[in-house]
């Protein structure tokens, strides 16, 4: 592992932005584990909607930009030779596009505030999209095997109608597919 491509990162509440700032010992520690590890440090003040860090640390720290508002921060001048020690001052909301604002107050009002931080989770918007497909895709093919006998269970009317609406949708959005048995 190269560990030059690599980036430490610490989640701080927006609480303790200040803090880090004031307090020595804390700035101390801080900075004895970026010289322990001798990896750039990222310092992330988080705030509801929780900051979307995966995508950017895939990105690379350099492929950020000027929007995330990233600066160095220069705690010692002298011969102290520390890697670049980073903090992010500003974190603000990231919402798709496509969400309403009348959806996005509709969960803030249902969804309890300890659990704002997965305020995405509770989105339709992305609940009715798929990860990003992989380089190679997987299926178990069983040539020569049936599928075991079960018992078939009777669905009243309106249970049937409500299966086949379900699969349906679930079948437009692409998170089933028909069965490739041949039975």
């Amino acid at each position: 592992m190269d560990l030059s491509t690599m980036i430490l990162v610490i989640r701080i509440p927006v609480v303790l932005n200040l803090l880090v700032m004031t307090w020595p010992l804390l700035s101390a520690l801080l900075l004895w584990l970026v010289n322990l590890t001798h990896l750039p440090l990222l310092l992330l003040s988080i705030s509801l909607p929780s900051f979307p860090l995966d995508h950017y640390l895939l990105q690379g720290i350099k492929d950020i930009g000027e929007d995330a508002a990233i600066s160095t921060l220069h705690l010692f001048q002298g011969d102290i030779d520390l890697p670049p020690l980073y903090f992010h001052a500003s974190v603000e909301e990231h919402w798709d596009e496509e969400e309403n604002p009348e959806e996005i107050e509709t969960v803030l009002k249902v969804v309890p505030p300890p659990y704002h931080q997965y305020l995405d989770v509770f989105s339709k918007v992305k609940a009715e999209k798929l990860p990003p497909n992989c380089t190679c895709d997987h299926c178990i093919e069983f040539k020569g095997l049936l599928p075991p006998v079960s018992v078939i269970y009777s669905l009243s009317n309106k249970e049937s109608e409500t299966l086949l609406a379900y699969i349906s949708d679930n079948l437009e959005k692409g998170f089933v597919r028909p069965s490739s048995t041949s039975t």
